[in-house]
């Protein structure tokens, strides 16, 4: 309840001091509640129950943080990004930047992935959070969750034109867009048309240069993880988008461990945990772009990537889901009807 001056001053010290710190307390955790990062360490859980952790994923920070309507995300495996994601969206419908409720679509390349990742992700994350759970509305399905301030969020898929149905949205949200169907993903553009607000993030491990989600980074700020070598002092990127540094001169199979580019120095993972986001085209500012690389996630260790190595049967699959890189066998050509139609 707002004071009035006379009423502050009609009050002891003692209380009126009391008055004081509950005002900082309560500006303290509106401001909290502002940040996406902020919040998602407050109130956002994993499926496994445990709090997010921010320490050993610094690079996550920015992409909660990141308000831009057009982002893409271009992911190693385990790299956190689905959870991040949905704290980024879950955060945007309890509070929409103006007040207003808003509406998101987040699909997956099939209606088998939508309910897995509704039961599975999405659920679990939501009831370990007892906030999120305050902020269920009536509508709580596998396909949709209604908010108490009237924003909702639908699960569909992307492998049929009827999945693009004429729900109207604020917000898309194409996972796994290297697997979707560019067909029905072009129909579902249509659902922003009412928007006064219109956004889009596409997330996704990459697959094929040039094509899907390494197609969408051309037009973006192109953020790379730049980190500096405690040996040499130069700057490091792990497996750049532009492929200006090989992969493989960094991380040494045989050791295992990853090496500085420049003096070949063994990388320390503080070292990597210091970097920050650089943009590689900041003449694109107006779009988010941001690679998560094999050398970022705390579990992506050389030791685990040389075993999946010694494993491999298709080294495409190894660059595009452990390194981060998209990538086709030397002597096989794709095309975009055998992505649009699983051949």
């Amino acid at each position: 309840r707002t004071m009035t001056t006379l009423a502050m001053q009609n009050l002891t010290p003692s209380l009126a001091a009391k008055v004081k710190r509950l005002r900082k307390i309560r500006k303290a955790n509106d401001r909290a509640e502002r940040d996406t990062a902020n919040w998602a360490r407050l109130h956002m859980r994993s499926e496994r129950r445990e709090r997010l952790d921010f320490d050993s994923r610094p690079y996550l920070t920015a992409l909660l943080r990141d308000a831009r309507p057009r982002q893409v995300w271009v992911a190693c495996a385990q790299s956190g990004k689905t959870v991040t994601g949905l704290s980024k969206l879950f955060h945007f419908l309890c509070h929409p930047p103006d007040g207003r409720p808003r509406a998101v679509i987040y699909t997956f390349p099939t209606q088998v992935e939508v309910f897995k990742f509704a039961k599975t992700r999405a659920k679990p994350m939501i009831l370990a959070s007892p906030f999120l759970c305050r902020q269920i509305g009536d509508v709580d399905s596998a396909e949709s969750k209604m908010f108490s301030n009237g924003s909702v969020i639908h699960f569909q898929g992307t492998f049929t034109e009827r999945e693009a149905t004429s729900i109207p949205a604020d917000l898309l949200v194409h996972d796994e867009l290297d697997r979707s169907r560019p067909d029905t993903l072009q129909s579902y553009e249509d659902r922003l048309r009412a928007s006064t607000d219109p956004r889009r993030y596409l997330y996704s491990t990459p697959t094929i240069p040039g094509w899907g989600i390494s197609a969408a980074w051309q037009h973006t700020d192109q953020q790379e993880w730049v980190w500096i070598c405690g040996a040499c002092g130069r700057e490091q990127i792990f497996a750049p988008m532009d492929r200006s540094v090989p992969w493989q001169e960094m991380l040494d199979f045989e050791t295992p461990c990853f090496r500085c580019a420049d003096c070949q120095a063994e990388v320390q993972r503080e070292w990597v945990t210091a970097g920050r986001w650089v943009p590689q085209a900041p003449e694109n500012a107006g779009r988010a772009g941001y690679h998560l690389t094999g050398i970022m996630p705390p579990e992506s260790t050389a030791e685990r990537l040389a075993e999946a190595w010694r494993d491999v049967i298709y080294p495409e699959r190894f660059v595009q889901g452990h390194i981060g890189l998209p990538e086709v066998a030397g002597d096989k050509s794709v095309t975009e009807d055998m992505i649009a139609f699983g051949d």
